[in-house]
């Protein structure tokens, strides 16, 4: 099967026909995709975001109270949206070095080979990819907020469809 550029798979009969074989694949890929995104996302907000204190000096319920602060502060002033204004009135496509890196490190790397080719990816991120990536990141500074630590209880599908949906 050849297909041509803007060619969609429903219309020449590919999904009708594995229509189930593709819903399975699908289903068995949510964890490994949840996880993957939830994971590349923890390593960017503890990396670029310093909720986290250096050093090893500070008692845990200092390190605690300063994290859930740190955290706090960002989600409630949607800090976690924006880089400090350094750029001297230049645009930026992305306002958030941490969403910036999410999405390329999520939707180029080498196991997304597949989403690279489409259309929608060739030149930019849809708006969409990019909403996703941020409700991750809220649920994880909020995660780190409830906890003062580092381990993100896991936020439910319906919360996180909630923060979607309002961002």
């Amino acid at each position: 099967m050849v297909l041509n550029r803007g060619s969609n798979l429903m219309s020449i009969g590919y999904f009708p026909e594995y229509g189930d074989q593709m819903s399975q694949f699908l289903c068995n890929n949510l964890f490994t995709f949840h996880t993957e995104l939830k994971k590349i996302i923890i390593s960017l907000v503890k990396q670029l975001y310093g909720i986290f204190p250096k050093g090893s000096m500070m008692h845990k319920h200092s390190v605690q109270k300063h994290v859930t602060e740190a955290a706090s502060k960002l989600i409630k002033s949607s800090d976690y949206l924006q880089l400090p204004d350094l750029s001297e009135g230049k645009y930026k496509n992305f306002i958030s070095q941490v969403l910036k890196d999410a999405c390329q490190d999520f939707y180029y790397s080498n196991g997304k080979k597949a989403l690279k080719l489409t259309d929608k990816f060739q030149h930019s991120i849809p708006v969409n990819g990019i909403i996703l990536i941020t409700t991750v990141a809220k649920g994880i500074l909020t995660g780190f907020c409830e906890t003062g630590t580092d381990k993100v209880p896991d936020f439910s599908t319906d919360k996180c469809r909630s923060n979607f949906n309002s961002l």
